[in-house]
């Protein structure tokens, strides 16, 4: 997760240097459809601990979907397998705490020592 800092940072950092005004509408680009929702343990599943994933859209529309396993990584656009990743996200976001849940969540946990 990026924080507008982070993402500012990254940004800023060009020689040459961007004017304020560009930088500022570059950040809120980045920034822009981000949403954070944290899985407990005690929410967990078999199906949602199979390793990191990641489903792209790109400009012409078509989905690719990566996974990441133990011991290999996979990049696809096949029809099945978008799906199934497709699927197995929305399971893991239905059983995720809600956006502002999540950050109540993050916050007691910050606070713990």
């Amino acid at each position: 997760m990026q924080t507008r800092a982070y993402a500012r940072a990254l940004i800023d950092n060009r020689i040459p240097p961007l004017d304020e005004e560009t930088v500022e509408e570059r950040v809120a680009a980045r920034m822009r459809n981000v949403v954070l929702q944290v899985l407990p343990f005690g929410r967990a599943f078999g199906n949602g601990l199979e390793g990191p994933m990641v489903l792209v859209e790109g400009l012409d529309h078509e989905r690719f979907a990566f996974m990441e396993g133990a011991f290999a990584s996979d990049l696809s656009v096949e029809p099945a397998v978008v799906s199934r990743v497709t699927e197995r996200l929305s399971m893991i976001r239905t059983r995720a705490l809600d956006p502002d849940e999540s950050a109540r969540f993050i916050e007691r946990m910050v606070g713990q020592p």
